[in-house]
């Protein structure tokens, strides 16, 4: 009996630094393999040429839009395995209205995500490259240890958003046992009791909290949500991290916050992106920046291919899904 067939609509780059020659083995014992041997992305039009008869779509980033066009070619296609995590540019509700299973790697990349946000609250606290920097410079040994910071463990922590992320996040932070607030329209008490945190408006997350994380994804309801208010409640000192989407924040009330340099940010995305080499955050010394990179780490990316793999594998076996997408929560998706 032939084998399904499965179409891997990604780079021949991105795919050798997503799956190990283990997870390609796997891969090719369950399906007949195309794709992914080139470098140039695929156009939609490309993609719905290239679909017709396969059981299962391997997408991730860079794949192309698909489109009705795309969904119309690929009359086979059962699943669709994201090796990435957002999937609503990508993939439209159209194709779970039709019957196609889709799953994504967004709860491993949200492992990543959560460390780093942790290595931020610690960073912000303590601000450590700083006396790095008096080091190597050469100043004086008592000024460099003239201030210490403060303890992660002795602050109340607030979360914008209980996803993945905020919600790996609250797991790594149980040792410290320090307070969490979250703010999330969506988190029930129920739940918020699970987690052992307390649910409070904005309002009161930025002003009782001294350290706050940005998690929450790019929605209407999302869209610039955290103001100038916002800013100017939290504490002198206070620590701002946003690992998750830009627009949630106007970020042009936050740059003017941080211009009185009264409190601390640690930012890995921008709007726009790229960073703009004019953007005024560059060479604050109360901002430390990364380029949208919190999700990124080369163990992180092989779990990816390896989740996907085995989504594939419990799908031809008939078994549930570990990651999958719903109609009902496709609505909540950044």
């Amino acid at each position: 009996m032939p084998k399904p067939e499965v179409f891997v609509a990604i780079t021949k780059t991105l795919r050798s630094s997503l799956f190990s020659q283990e997870s390609e083995e796997r891969l090719a014992e369950l399906f007949s393999v195309r794709g992914g041997d080139h470098d140039e992305r695929l156009s939609s039009t490309e993609l719905a040429g290239h679909v017709g008869g396969c059981t299962a779509l391997l997408t991730g980033w860079g794949t192309p839009q698909i489109t009705p066009d795309v969904l119309s070619a690929a009359g086979d296609l059962r699943i669709i395995a994201h090796s990435a995590g957002s999937v609503r540019r990508l993939i439209p509700i159209a194709a779970l209205e039709k019957g196609v299973a889709v799953t994504h790697a967004a709860a491993l990349i949200a492992e990543a995500v959560a460390e780093f946000t942790v290595f931020g609250m610690l960073l912000g606290l303590r601000w450590p490259h700083r006396q790095n920097a008096w080091m190597h410079a050469g100043k004086p040994w008592s000024e460099c240890r003239a201030t210490g910071g403060n303890l992660l463990e002795a602050q109340r922590v607030g979360l914008i958003g209980c996803g993945y992320v905020a919600q790996r996040v609250i797991k790594k932070l149980q040792g410290f046992g320090m307070p969490i607030a979250v703010y999330d329209p969506y988190l029930s008490d129920e739940r918020a009791a699970a987690l052992n945190v307390t649910r409070v408006s904005l309002e009161e997350l930025f002003s009782t909290c001294r350290v706050i994380a940005n998690h929450a994804p790019t929605t209407p309801e999302t869209d610039g949500m955290v103001t100038a208010t916002h800013f100017k409640l939290l504490q002198d000192g206070g620590v701002f991290i946003n690992n998750a989407r830009a627009r949630a924040v106007n970020q042009d009330d936050m740059i003017a916050e941080l211009a009185t340099g009264r409190i601390r940010a640690v930012l890995d995305v921008f709007n726009p992106e790229p960073l703009t080499e004019d953007s005024p955050l560059r060479g604050m010394e109360n901002v430390f920046l990364t380029p949208h990179m919190a999700g990124q780490s080369d163990d992180t990316r092989m779990r990816q291919g390896a989740a996907m793999v085995d989504e594939l594998e419990r799908f031809l076996n008939d078994e549930p899904l570990q990651y999958p997408i719903t109609l009902e929560s496709y609505d909540r998706m950044a």
